[in-house]
């Protein structure tokens, strides 16, 4: 598994727009996708990474068949708070709602828009620490 196949992301289709409300995965990495059926994925919803949600975030999966260990298709368990080490935002990202990596405090690794590396990028202030 590779990338974007390593994640699943919860999702809402706001005004022709992706919103991202959660992802999950065996791994500790989030990919995020440019695009989700054709529409951009353009926002982070608030607490979407946060281990500390007020409600259970709500929208469509996406669907890969990869993830599932053998015949018993096991769902992965939600990016959260400490597991979440990794991210990997499209350039098509232009919001992070409030509190979105609320104790999110083990980053070893972010990239956006073709900027990578250990330090967030000045343009994308929700993400820093």
């Amino acid at each position: 598994m590779d990338g974007f196949q390593s994640t699943e992301c919860l999702y809402k289709i706001v005004d022709d727009n992706v919103v991202i409300t959660a992802c999950r995965s065996f791994d500790s990495a989030a990919w995020i996708p440019e695009t989700i059926e054709g529409y951009p994925v353009t926002e982070l919803a608030p607490y979407a990474f946060s281990a500390e949600r007020r409600t259970e975030p709500e929208g469509t999966w996406t669907v890969n068949g990869e993830m599932y260990r053998g015949d018993e298709k096991e769902l992965p368990p939600l990016l959260e708070g400490l597991r979440l080490k990794e991210l990997h935002l499209p350039s098509s990202m232009k919001k992070i709602g409030p509190y979105a990596f609320y104790n999110c405090e083990k980053w070893e690794k972010f990239s956006s828009m073709g900027v990578s590396g250990t330090s967030v990028p000045e343009h994308l202030p929700a993400v820093r620490r």
